[in-house]
């Protein structure tokens, strides 16, 4: 009977996932925007903070860490898309999360409605927009002193509008496992003549895979180890 353990222990191991994230280069932005790139806009308007404040508005810090990643428009042409991507190989099974919130200078100004995405584009397949959030659904109203939409809060002493407090998005990235994905982040500008001169950013900050759940986990470490405490007692009975 004595020869039946090992076999047991190996099988029962053998049966619990294997757990890993996928090669996510600097997801917390704690190494400034290394592993990132401007793939379309002017280039330059993307970078590392340890906080976005103004005199006169609370300080927006990082979710975790030291530092978190922001995309801006300011000062790019009208109908500019500002792109900051990175591509990786999803290496396992697991739930893809990021937090997010979006700022911009369009208060009260409701013909500019600027705009932020952020999409999961696989090697195979269609993208996948994981969030958007526009000017619009902050402050949406035809007047130029709307009341905001819940969620939203004024922002930098009153110069803007934004969401409240960091979101979260999320999606399972199982279906891609060893596909190529690019997941990014865009803020688009509107069509209003003065686009140019306001600024709307998007903060991303604690991009990370976690593994799936497995409900049954438990229960296989549970069976096995009472099956080997059941070979265990008939081994001395005999």
């Amino acid at each position: 009977m004595k020869n039946n353990i090992p076999p047991l222990l190996i099988a029962t191991a053998l049966a619990l996932p294997i757990l890993s994230h996928a090669q996510i280069t600097n997801p917390g932005f704690e190494s400034g925007t290394t592993g990132w790139v401007n793939s379309t806009g002017d280039g330059t308007l993307f970078s590392a903070v340890s906080s976005l404040a103004s005199p006169g508005f609370t300080t927006v810090n990082p979710t975790q860490g030291t530092s978190f990643g922001v995309i801006s428009d300011y000062g790019v042409n009208a109908f500019d898309t500002e792109t900051v991507s990175q591509t990786f190989t999803v290496s396992s099974a697991g739930i893809l999360s990021l937090n997010y919130r979006f700022l911009t200078d369009a208060l009260n100004v409701p013909a500019y409605n600027p705009s932020a995405q952020i999409t999961l584009t696989p090697a195979v397949g269609s993208p996948v927009t994981l969030a958007g959030i526009s000017r619009n659904d902050l402050q949406a109203d035809s007047t130029d002193a709307g009341p905001l939409s819940a969620g939203a809060a004024y922002q930098v002493g009153g110069l803007q509008v934004g969401q409240s407090a960091w979101q979260t998005a999320a999606f399972d990235v199982s279906s891609l496992v060893g596909q190529s994905v690019t997941l990014a982040f865009s803020v688009s500008e509107g069509s209003f003549p003065i686009d140019s001169s306001l600024n709307s950013e998007l903060a991303v900050d604690n991009i990370a895979i976690s593994p799936v759940p497995e409900p049954n986990v438990g229960a296989l470490l549970a069976g096995g180890f009472g099956l080997l405490a059941l070979l265990k007692l008939r081994q001395n009975k005999f």
